[in-house]
This record gives C-alpha cells, sequence and structure tokens, in this order.
C-alpha cells in the first residue's frame, strides 16, 4: 500500500515493514516474522521489482516480529543490513535484546505464549552498526535516531 511518494507499506505483514524506493534500488525496513521474505517479496513483484533490487535492510529492533525475515530475505537480495548495536548483538544469537513477558490475559496473550517456543528468528549478523546522527543515502537522507523504550537498542528513521 502507498504511504507517499516512494514509500510503500507492504500488507499482511506483522509489524509493518516497508519498502522505501529510490534510483539506486530499494531499502525494506523491518523483515516481519520469519516467513514474512514471500510476502514482501511477492509485494515487491507487484511494484515491478525483484529482489535483486533490495540494495539495504534496517531493522529498527530485535523483536521476532521485526527481523525473523531478515536471513531469507538478505539471502534471496544480497542487501546491506544496518541495524544498532544492541539490537545487532541480540538478532546475531537470534533473539530479542529484551526479555518479553506477556502479562495480564488477552487471546493474542495467550497465542503468543502459546506459539512463541516454536517460531524461531535464525541468527543473524548484520553488516553495518547504525548510531544516533548518522544518514543513510536514502530518500535524499534518512537520519538515524536513538529511540530506546520498547528495546534498549531501538531506533527510528527520519526523512
Amino acid at each position: 500500500m502507498k504511504i507517499s511518494e516512494n514509500v510503500y507499506v507492504v500488507p499482511k505483514v506483522i509489524a509493518n515493514s516497508y519498502i522505501l524506493v529510490d534510483p539506486d534500488g530499494l531499502t525494506v525496513i523491518d523483515a516481519g516474522l520469519p516467513r514474512s521474505e514471500k510476502k514482501i517479496l511477492k509485494y515487491m513483484v507487484s511494484l515491478g521489482k525483484s529482489a535483486r533490487d533490495i540494495k539495504r535492510i534496517v531493522i529498527t529492533h530485535a523483536d521476532l516480529d521485526h527481523f525473523g525475515g531478515l536471513a531469507a530475505l538478505q539471502k534471496s537480495s544480497g542487501a546491506h543490513t544496518y541495524a544498532s548495536q544492541i539490537e545487532a548483538e541480540a538478532m546475531a544469537k537470534g533473539k530479542s535484546s529484551r526479555e518479553i513477558k506477556p502479562s495480564g490475559f488477552s487471546l493474542r496473550r495467550m497465542l503468543f505464549a502459546v506459539l512463541s517456543p516454536f517460531i524461531k528468528a535464525t541468527p543473524f549478523q548484520v553488516d553495518e552498526i547504525l548510531s544516533e546522527g548518522q544518514t543513510l543515502p536514502v530518500l535524499g537522507g534518512l537520519q538515524v535516531i536513538e529511540t530506546p523504550g520498547h528495546t534498549p537498542g531501538h531506533i527510528s528513521l527520519f526523512s
């Protein structure tokens, strides 16, 4: 779904994966759960693009629903990968950078508790560590902002 000129959100991917379109290629922000790469790649085809058009994959934080599809997406594309130091260290272990404990009762929390032991991310070593103030060559300059809270090394991107 088109958000604005050259910015798309991939439909039906938990945790929202974004595709940014530049003349030099595509940037994917967050890779969804394991196997979400299939939905991301299918959506790219609908945009007239292919896996090889992906030049960068940026992970905002190391929760499974944001980096679970990273290893497969990178393998398909050969893209350069990015994350903050804390989140990169967690992803290298195939884990979240924080302990996730569902509290209270809800159907979503119950499903999480039941299914999470069976859904695992492939450990992944990112290519480049991002830090506060760094600018990526995307959409005329995409600034990295450290926004810890949700996870200790969470980053946001500002255009």
